[in-house]
């Protein structure tokens, strides 16, 4: 299953770049200082990208929450603090999102 397709977007990426992806950035966020229950909030469209970060979370433990790229910034606030997401220390979003935040990586 490794190097079985899991996104055509727009070139094929196979589980096991997707995988190997998501360890590297784990890694790269624990270097970065983010712990164990610490709250990120990602605002990406959907992409092998987004599934990185998601996977990188999961495995260290993060608290990911997931916005779409596409509301606007209100909604954004709105649904923030209903969800919790408005302790978020870190924020993960395409230029689009309207966010305005310290950003640790972009695609």
């Amino acid at each position: 299953m490794y190097d079985k397709p899991a996104y055509y977007a727009p070139h094929v990426v196979t589980h096991g770049q997707i995988h190997d992806g998501g360890a590297r950035l784990g890694e790269v966020l624990r270097n970065r200082g983010l712990s164990k229950g610490d709250r990120v909030l990602l605002c990406l469209p959907d992409s092998p990208d987004l599934v990185r970060l998601l996977l990188a979370c999961l495995a260290r433990g993060f608290l990911a929450f997931l916005a779409n790229p596409e509301l606007h910034r209100e909604d954004h606030a709105f649904s923030g603090a209903r969800h919790g997401a408005g302790a978020c220390r870190h924020i993960w979003c395409s230029p689009r999102s309207g966010f305005s935040g310290r950003a640790l990586w972009k695609p």
